[in-house]
């Protein structure tokens, strides 16, 4: 009786310390950034610098997460690009006016080639 009490002990205490410990993960990721994206299931959105970072995360708090969520850096490409688009439809006058529009349609530009 006594001997089967300890082996039920023990084998919470084995239970409790495999749930505290961290794992081992042998993962290295480089400095790349090609952002990964990922919506939890509290609504919040995490972005990851790459998808090694990800796996790691993962692997360190035994989640499977996996890329399901549009970056800000995609999100704003596509805003610069729609931005863009419609610029090209506006006419090309010399007012004031049109200058400081074509001004920042050429800032859109160097944007969206920098990211």
């Amino acid at each position: 009786m006594i001997s089967k009490i300890f082996v039920l002990l023990f084998a919470i205490v084995l239970a409790v310390i495999g749930q505290t410990t961290k794992p081992i993960c042998n993962i290295r990721c480089g400095t790349q950034y090609v952002p990964v994206c990922v919506k939890q299931d509290d609504g919040i959105v995490r972005e990851f610098n790459n998808a090694c970072l990800l796996a790691l995360y993962n692997c360190l708090n035994r989640q499977s997460l996996r890329p399901n969520a549009t970056c800000v850096k995609d999100i704003v490409r596509e805003a610069v690009q729609d931005a863009l688009r419609k610029s090209q439809r506006l006419p090309s006058d010399s007012s004031f006016q049109g200058r400081a529009i074509r001004d920042f349609v050429d800032a859109l530009r160097r944007l969206i080639r920098s990211l």
